[in-house]
This record gives C-alpha cells, sequence and structure tokens, in this order.
C-alpha cells in the first residue's frame, strides 16, 4: 500500500488564537486515529449488514462525520467510502509557528484527500485559512 508524508498548514488571524485552538485540533486527528482503527477493525465483519456496521462508526464519531462531511451511505461491503478520508497514519505532529499550526502525518495512504479536513479547520475551528499537500 503506498504511502506518502502529509502536511497541512492550518492559518488563524493571531497566534493566541493559533495557541488556543491546538488542542482541539490535536483531538480532532487523535479521534480520526481512532476512527480509523475502529474502521480496520470492522470493515472485514461481513455477518453484519455494511450499513449497521456504518452506523456504529457514525453514532461513535457523529462529530467527526459532520465536521469533516464523511459519507453515511454504505455502498460497498468493505466501507471503502471512508477510506481516503480518514487514513492518518499512526503517528502525526501539530506544531505551532506564530499563527500559523502545521500538522504533519508521516504515513497516510497516497490516495487519501484531507480536502474535508482544511473545510473544517475553516469552518469549525475558525481558521482564516487551510491548505494540505503531501510528498512521496
Amino acid at each position: 500500500m503506498g504511502e506518502a508524508k502529509y502536511t497541512m498548514r492550518i492559518e488563524f488571524d493571531s497566534e493566541d488564537e493559533a495557541t488556543r485552538r491546538l488542542p482541539e485540533i490535536e483531538k480532532l486527528f487523535e479521534d480520526l486515529n481512532d476512527l480509523y482503527d475502529d474502521w480496520q477493525r470492522i470493515r472485514n465483519q461481513f455477518r453484519e449488514d455494511p450499513q449497521e456496521r456504518m452506523n456504529v462508526l457514525i453514532e461513535k464519531y457523529s462529530d467527526l462525520f459532520d465536521k469533516i462531511k464523511l459519507p453515511r451511505k454504505a455502498a460497498m461491503p468493505f466501507l471503502n467510502e471512508l477510506s481516503g478520508n480518514i487514513a492518518m497514519g499512526s503517528e502525526f505532529t501539530v506544531n505551532s509557528e506564530d499563527n500559523v499550526l502545521v500538522v504533519v502525518a508521516p504515513e497516510v495512504w497516497h490516495c487519501s484527500s484531507w480536502d474535508g479536513h482544511c473545510r473544517a479547520m475553516e469552518k469549525h475551528y475558525g481558521a482564516r485559512h487551510a491548505t494540505w499537500k503531501k510528498e512521496y
């Protein structure tokens, strides 16, 4: 499975705002890791209906589903609808540089998109602007 280093820059209006938001953003990425782990555990449990398995994740992580706009309909048996939206890798860091927070995740599935993550930063965390890139 190909992996890449993902970096997100989250710009705030002030250094104080970035500092205040840092714990919340760390928590968001920790929750994404937990969601990813739970998804990996249940995605191959074919005895249960795919939508029932998806509903378990939605109930436990409803805040993430809402903020990142994750798909809620299970159209595939493996719940692959989530694959490119929640892949994080097991390690990440969030660092503060003046009014910018920088999230670095060194081993993320290379087909992942962090577009929803960036939108969440702007809409739910008060960021002025958020962008991401990947490096192979």
